[in-house]
This record gives C-alpha cells, structure tokens and sequence, in this order.
C-alpha cells in the first residue's frame, strides 16, 4: 500500500476512459468544459473544474449537450431543400454535394447583385476572424454576428458612460443588498459565472456577534449559532444574546443549535446528538488494523483536493441508498463548492485497480488541534471490503503525524455511523440541540400549548395505505348532533376538509351504531382525481387568478405556502420538500382549484395532514357500512365554479392572517362551537349563498328519508350546520348536541 499526493486523479482513470477539455459551443459565451470519453462515446458533460468562476457548472442548454449529441433525430447528414420554401421538404446529400451548392449559389449571387450582395452572420466567439476573412475573400464587408443587436449596445452604452466595457463591469453581488433586474431574468443567464455569483448571494447571509454568540441573518430567518466563541456556555446568557438578535433583525423564521436549548426553546426542540472526539496517540485496535491491511491490498490511498466525476457518482449512489437528514444531505450537494473556496479541506480517496473510487473522506486540517471529519461516502457498485476502514486509519495515521491532539468525527447521526465511529475509540462529548420555531409578534415570550403541539408534529404527508396506522393524537368528536323523529335515531356531523388531529376512537363508536353513513359527495380516489384533473384543465377564456394579483401579492403568498428557502432553510432542514409551484397554480388552473391547492399546501406544512370527511368515508367502508355521497361530482363542480373570484383573491391577499385564523378554528372546531368558527374577520372563500345556504336545502331532500329511516350517519361541512339544525327541527326532527 502506498500513499501519495496527487492534485487530480486522471493517473487512476480506467483503461479506454478519458477527460478531453474543451469548448462548449452551444451559445457564444464558450465556456470552459471537461468532456469524459469512453470507448470513443461522450458519457459525461460538466464545466472546467480547473475554473475558479464556473467550476463544474454548465447552464441547462450546455448540460443538454450530451441529450443532442446522441439525439437520433438530429439531422446527420446535409440537407438540400427538395420543395417549395416553406414545404418542410428537404434530402439528405453529401457534404461534396452541399458545399457545390453554397458555392453554386455563392457565385450566382455574385454575379447577379455584385459582392455586397452577400452578407454572413454568426455567434461570434472563437472563429469570428475566419468568417470575417471568408466574407471579405468574396469581396463584401457585410460580416456581423449576435451582438450587434445583443451585447453590443451595451458594451456601448458603458463606454460612454464608464469609458470601459462592459466587460470589465464585475457585479459585486456578494455585497450587493438590492438587485434591480430589467428586462431580464439573472437566474436563467447563459453566463454560468454570472450566475454561480448571484447565487451564492441569495444563499448566504450576514453574520454578526452578540457578545460571544455567532448570528447569521437575512431578509427574515435567524440561525444563532449556541457554541461560544469566547467562555463557556450558559442557557441564559445564549438566550439573552438571542432576544437581543431578535430586537435587531425582526426575523420570523429561527432556528438555534447549541450545547442546551434555554427553556422557551425546549418545546420547540428538532434534533439532538452528541459530537464524538477520538484521541490521538493510541495505537489502531488490532482487529481494525488488520482489515485496514487487507483492504490495502486491493486499493490506492490519495489525498486530493478535486471533485471528480467519479466523486459526484459516489456521492450520488451514497445518497440514493442512506437515509440522510436534509442537513447532511446538503452537506453532500454542496462539497464540491465548498472545496473551491475553503483551505485546509482535502478528500482521502481510495481507488480500485480498475480506476474506480471504492471510499472518500472529506477532511478539515486547518484548525491548530485537531482534524475534522466531516463527509464520508463508500460504494457498493465497486465495493472493496472495508474500505472505508482503510480511509479512517489513514486519516489517523496523518493527522497524529501532523501534530494534532484528536479527531472531530462529528455528530452520530444514527446507529450505523455511531457504531462505526466508536469502534475506532471515538466518545460521545459535547451535546447538540436544534430548535426550530416561528416568532409572532406578541408571541415571543412564550408559545401556548396548542401551537406547540401543531408545531411538533410531523410535517409528512400520509400515504392513503398509512393514513388508519399512522394517525395524529386523539381528540373527542364534538361537532356532532343526535336526530331523533318517531323513535328513529341518526347522527349529523360537521366536518372540516382539512384538520391536524384524528377522530377514529369517536368515529368507530358512531358507526357502530349506524347501518348508512352519507358525505357531501362521493370521496373514493377515482372521483377525487377526476374532480383534480378538471380542476387543472381550465377553459382557455376562463379568469386567471395570478392577473388579479400584483407581484407582491404572489412573493407574499409563496412565503406562506412555501415557508423559508435557501442554503440555511436546506441545512436546518426546514425547508418544504417539493414545494407547490405557487406561480403555476395561480396562472394554469381554475381559480377554486388555485384557492384549494394553495390552502392544503399551507395546512400539510403546518402539519394539518388529516381530512375529517376522509378519515370518515374510510373508517366507514372499513367497517362495511353502506356508504355513498348526496352530490354528483358535476353538481359540486358546478358549485365551485360560482365561487366569486373576487372572494378567492381577496383570501388569498390575506395570507398572513391565516395562522391566527386555523389557530381559532382549530380550539372552536375541538369544542364544537359551530358558532364561533365561522365569526373570524376573515370571508372564507366557499362561504357564499350558492355554495351554502342554497345546497342546505339539496342536503335537507337528500339525507331526509335516509334520516327518517334511523341508523343513519350524515356528513356535511361545519358551515352546514349553522343552516341545517333549524331546517331539521322544522320538519319535526329533535335535534340536540352530543356532548
């Protein structure tokens, strides 16, 4: 076994494998690529790693590169037009054929209209001299390329105004604090450059001290950093130093780590652990040095500081098999960024004889006494038995001879990586804590129960196959009426659409009693798909919502469903896995449907996950009652498509009261005080004249008989209620609330 330093790995690259560093030709930026060949076929496209500024980035049009090259239905040979302009009619020639052609019609061109009848036109780049010697070798001036209607007035206008190009204007978007873009979207830049700055801007954001705390803060999230920079650490000095950071940045969105969470943030805990240090010094275990000796035969240990190819399909495959926490994971997707700007981070790779990368460690040395492990990742498509072992005792070996005193091996993250790291000698020392809380105004100093309790609970929505095995904490149905007339008895519920607690212990009981439960409408999932397949196919003159809403409106609303993004969201883990595309739901669906999408997004991210008329309809058929709905699906799309839309958007507008208006719901809904749900400030959408009253008396006709027959369970939505128990006592029903 050896050991070398090595500054990139094309030394172990496997036989009929190359990297070709060229030109990507897709645009007229050119940037910089490394092209990897194997057995004559181009396998993998990515930008110059050797580039400081673009890395291994390509715009989306350059990373299509590869799909074209092998794209079949490109043209392969010359064309020649077989047809009318404008026929599509075209057949294939030779390039002898195609070249006499141009130079056929070249030469008929000059002669009829002289040479300033020709004229040639490119992207520029590379090979604008050879076009501009071509075009003049006919005797014409006329060459020009894209940037004369592109990038040329602008280098233009900086030269009158700078007396340079624009060129050489570097945007400092680092400490850039307000962006005006006109005319353009920055993200969708062909300049990867350009683009790779703009956004490690919006990733990162402004880190200050309060005494010896370290904040990081930016438009409205706070992570406060609990390790002291200077002294120990006390609960109430990190807790005084984060209501000082509170007062400055005004930030709602927070999260905390640190050795012990101060008491108010004890509910609102997310994670904790242990960091684990390994002494340096002792000898390797001998059982572990002798499998450190047998990998050792099979693999070629070096230390390098380039992300390869082959560490991105490493770290790929690691990835798609490991239940990682979306801290770690990004972690992970962003090593090879990080390795561009951080000294003092290193990879320990293992290779195969074939060139394969079996294991990699991504290593610390800069702090004075010890190395940190930060990463690490082992294969099992080119799996060498006890690689990984291999890596650590080298790790150890290096560091020890460096000078170090111990190993940081990071926090235990699960069973399998804490095992793997106490074998080798490592104690768990300094605790973690993460705490992950929303601040309101008027909320600081401490959180009620039941929004703890929302705010604790799982975030995840249930599959339909989870949804009796998985269930939230119990809570008593109260919104529930007995109906008795001439003996018979039935029950009336009020459901909510969409709740955060279950009912089954309540329901259970209910349908003991009942032979026919009825909904509202049919709720099984071939019915629930068609009403969502019409909902997201709107009539072309139908009313868009996103028109009667101002881009301020739409940022407002993304906030609220969408919750925090960016690097520190992901890294927290508190940003939403697979987000609703907000912009396309106000822009392509009908507006109920915009209205209901939004709404449930920002439910499930609240943890409201449960449908009270679901868990119902489900339990109901699983207990083998006679289930059915009253209302056809297009009597109920009929209904939603006479939901103003002025209604809609004037909702949606006030998004940032929707967490006080659950919050009353919720207690209301659990007391079964009808009454007082439906007494907020806020006009719910669906509650209008056609969508309520107007259907209490289709309800009425429908569940009538059904009801008078007894032993029989209704299901309508809360709204309902306040209509029906008059209209029912009307027709001789008594009616009384089940307490």
């Amino acid at each position: 076994m050896s050991t070398t330093m090595a500054p990139n790995v094309k030394a172990v690259s496997a036989p009929g494998k190359r990297t070709v560093y060229s030109m990507c030709g897709m645009c007229a930026v050119r940037c910089p690529m490394e092209v990897t060949v194997e057995d004559g076929r181009i396998t993998w496209l990515q930008g110059n790693t050797h580039d400081k500024a673009i890395g291994a980035s390509l715009c989306a049009k350059g990373a299509a590169g590869l799909a074209f090259e092998a794209d079949d239905q490109r043209p392969q040979t010359p064309l020649i037009r077989s047809g009318p302009r404008g026929s599509g009619q075209w057949r294939r020639a030779s390039w002898d054929e195609a070249l006499d052609h141009i130079a056929d019609k070249l030469k008929d061109t000059v002669e009829t209209f002289g040479p300033r009848g020709i004229a040639l036109s490119d992207r520029g780049g590379f090979f604008n001299d050879l076009a501009r010697t071509f075009v003049k070798a006919l005797g014409s001036p006329n060459y020009f390329n894209h940037d004369v209607t592109c990038g040329g007035n602008v280098h233009n206008a900086a030269r009158a105004t700078f007396g340079f190009s624009h060129a050489a204007l570097v945007p400092d978007f680092e400490r850039t604090k307000h962006l005006v873009l006109y005319g353009r979207n920055i993200v969708e830049s062909l300049m990867v450059k350009e683009v790779k700055a703009f956004m490690a801007a919006m990733s990162g954001g402004e880190a200050f001290r309060v005494g010896p705390y370290l904040f990081i803060a930016a438009e409205d999230w706070l992570l406060a950093v609990g390790y002291p920079l200077e002294n120990s650490y006390t609960p109430r000095g990190f807790e005084q130093a984060l209501a000082e950071a509170l007062r400055r940045t005004a930030a709602r969105d927070c999260w905390a780590i640190c050795p012990e969470l101060p008491e108010r943030l004890r509910a609102q805990r997310r994670d904790h652990d242990r960091y684990h240090l390994l002494a340096l010094g002792a000898p390797v275990p001998g059982r572990l040095e002798r499998l450190a000796e047998r990998a050792a035969t099979a693999l070629t240990v070096e230390e390098s500081i380039t992300f390869t190819p082959a560490h991105r399909r490493l770290w790929a495959e690691f990835m798609s098999r490991v239940a990682l926490p979306p801290n770690v994971r990004e972690l992970y997707a962003r090593t090879e960024s990080v390795l561009q700007r951080s000294p003092g981070l290193s990879l320990l790779n293992a290779w195969d004889r074939d060139g394969h990368l079996a294991a990699c460690l991504l290593l610390d040395s800069a702090p004075r006494r010890f190395t940190s492990y930060l990463l690490g990742a082992h294969s099992r498509i080119h799996f060498t038995p006890h690689a990984s072992d291999l890596l650590f005792r080298e790790m150890i070996r290096t560091a020890h001879g460096n000078g170090k005193e111990y190993l940081h091996l990071g926090l235990g993250v699960n069973d399998g990586i804490r095992r793997f790291k106490t074998k080798w000698g490592a104690r768990p020392g300094m605790p973690y804590e993460m705490a992950q809380w929303r601040e309101r105004e008027g909320l600081r100093e401490g959180v009620g129960d039941l929004m703890r309790l929302l705010a604790a609970m799982p975030r995840e929505p249930m599959s339909k196959r989870e949804y009796l095995a998985s269930l939230p904490p119990q809570r008593r149905f109260a919104m529930l009426w007995e109906i008795e007339k001439n003996g018979r008895r039935s029950w009336v519920g009020g459901t909510a659409h969409f709740f955060c607690y279950s009912f089954e212990s309540s329901f259970r009981e209910l349908f003991e009693k009942v032979d026919t439960v009825l909904f509202e409408g049919p709720l099984d999932q071939a019915s629930l798909d068609q009403v969502s397949a019409i909902g997201r196919t709107p009539a072309p003159e139908s009313p868009r919502v996103v028109d009667a809403l101002t881009e301020e409106d739409i940022r407002r609303l993304e906030r609220a469903v969408c919750g925090p993004r960016g690097f520190w969201a992901r890294f927290m883990g508190a940003e939403q896995k697979d987000p609703p595309d907000v912009r396309h739901l106000l822009s392509h669906t009908r507006p109920w449907m915009a209205f209901f999408s939004l709404w449930t997004s920002f439910l499930a991210r609240r943890g409201w996950t449960q449908s009270v008329d679901l868990e119902a309809w489900h339990l109901a058929l699983d207990m083998g009652r006679a289930v059915r709905g009253m209302e056809s699906i297009p009597e109920q799309i009929e209904t939603l498509e006479n939901i103003p839309m002025v209604r809609i958007v004037n909702f949606l507008r006030q998004c940032r009261q929707w967490d006080h208006y659950i919050k009353r719901n919720v207690r209301a809904y659990l007391k079964g005080d009808v009454d007082r749900m439906f007494g907020t400030s806020i006009e719910f959408p669906t509650r209008t004249e056609l969508v309520i009253h107007r259907r209490d008396s289709r309800f009425l006709e429908r569940m009538r008989p059904c009801l008078e027959e007894g032993r029989c369970a209704v299901f309508v939505g809360s709204a309902h209620m306040i209509n029906l128990r008059g209209m029912l006592a009307g027709t001789g029903f008594s009616i009384r609330r089940v307490r």
